[in-house]
């Protein structure tokens, strides 16, 4: 038997936590049994002799294994399995590229009343009907962005009512999600899409002092803060068991707010699927972050009850979607991409679908892709399962130069601590 290369501890004022980034088993002991863990010098015999119920425990949650067991090579051979796997395919559609906001840091270049045609949605359709004949897949990942696709409403229920019709008829199951501004979502939309039980991405950037001189109507100038609360406050009322993640970009401007997003977000909880992710607009150098106010940010959130990361920590074997190959974002003017993270322009264009619904993949692009492993220094670092990984984007440009995903000022031990809290309160949650 031996110690599992994946182990970590983290000491608190009485309390250690151990987490296991490859299993991600989760435990609480005290002071005393972590000091027989240090005494044992990495021998786990010794510590069997020292104290054999905290090696039981060990050994029962994965932190002791067998010599056998290459849990290194067993996790990256997953990668590579999880990154070829069929039995899951997403497909990202942006019905429009035209949006009713204008944000200083869309990357997105808005072309306005463009939209999704209903031959491309036929195209789509049959595209669908080919895949599941040629290669059969067990799940649908259907994800609508742009633009802000809720301008697209038709477009957006006809695809998702189609495909839920070949979703009885081939056995598959279908999910939808949503990455949406929100402002749009009224209750007729709700009531409808409620069915579906879609899960929705929302974006406020600070509290409503800044976000509505940042996230205002392309038209009149209007602030959207009260309209977004309005909206996530009805999807909780109205379509219960969606799942609700609040993105809150930040900059230095938006830091001294963040208190009050949370206790605006805590008061109008009504269920456990709303949860909180905080990102850092992607201009802003991460370094000039004050991240001791996002970490009380984090803090507070889940004192109120709600789970919420900061570049947390992953469960999965892969890290972006785009690095799959069952995924392919469709644009409304029939172009294909892997990744939405870059301008849907001629130049990142992957490809195109065609009128019967055959994708045409640029190979070597696609191949490219698909073909790049993670960094060498990635593959040996005891974190690496739970890391978030590196940006297949960023390291198609990159490559070994970049740098590691890891914040320097937010270590390891900030993302075991998250970790713990937001497990915590989904345990509690499902009591």
């Amino acid at each position: 038997m031996k110690y599992s290369l994946y182990n970590h501890f983290v000491e608190m004022e009485n309390i250690v936590l151990c987490f296991n980034a490859y299993s991600f088993s989760r435990l609480i002991i005290g002071k005393n049994a972590y000091q027989d863990y240090l005494n044992s010098k990495g021998n786990v015999e010794r510590l069997n002799a020292i104290n054999p119920k905290l090696y039981e425990t060990l050994e029962a949650n994965s932190f002791i294994i067998t010599d056998e067991n290459d849990e290194q090579k067993k996790y990256l051979f997953s990668v590579r399995e999880r990154k070829f796997s069929k039995d899951i395919y997403h497909i990202i559609v942006n019905p429009t590229m035209d949006c009713n906001l204008k944000c200083w840091y869309c990357y997105e270049s808005h072309i306005e009343k463009s939209h999704m045609t209903s031959e491309m949605v036929a195209a789509i359709i049959l595209h669908i009907k080919e895949k599941i004949t040629i290669e059969p897949f067990k799940k649908l990942i259907l994800s609508f962005f742009g633009g802000e696709p809720l301008l697209q409403k038709n477009i957006v229920f006809s695809l998702i009512e189609s495909i839920y019709e070949l979703s009885k008829t081939h056995g598959f199951y279908l999910a939808t999600s949503f990455t949406t501004n929100g402002t749009l979502i009224d209750k007729d939309f709700v009531a409808k899409l409620s069915p579906y039980e879609p899960s929705f991405q929302i974006t406020l950037d600070g509290w409503q002092n800044i976000h509505d001189k940042v996230r205002k109507y392309k038209v009149n100038g209007n602030g959207t803060y009260s309209q977004i609360l309005s909206a996530i406050k009805l999807i909780q009322q109205d379509s219960p068991k969606s799942e609700i993640l609040v993105r809150i970009n930040v900059s230095n401007r938006t830091l001294d707010s963040l208190t009050n997003i949370a206790n605006e977000l805590a008061e109008i909880k009504q269920n456990n699927n709303l949860k909180i992710m905080v990102s850092k607009v992607w201009q802003v150098n991460a370094e000039k972050l004050d991240e001791k106010k996002i970490l009380d940010f984090v803090l507070q959130c889940q004192t109120n009850k709600i789970q919420c990361s900061y570049l947390a920590t992953s469960k999965y074997t892969y890290g972006c979607y785009a690095d799959n190959y069952n995924q392919v974002v469709i644009n409304y003017d029939g172009n294909i991409y892997k990744c939405t993270a870059r301008t849907f322009s001629s130049e990142n264009s992957y490809g195109l679908i065609t009128s019967e619904g055959q994708l045409e993949w640029n190979g070597m692009k696609l191949q490219d892709r698909l073909n790049l492993e993670l960094p060498s220094r990635c593959q040996i670092c005891n974190f690496l399962p739970a890391c978030p990984k590196p940006c297949s984007q960023k390291l198609l440009e990159k490559g070994e130069k970049l740098p590691c995903i890891l914040n320097k000022k937010y270590g390891k031990e900030n993302y075991i601590i998250e970790d713990f809290y937001n497990f915590l309160i989904e345990r509690n949650n499902e009591k």
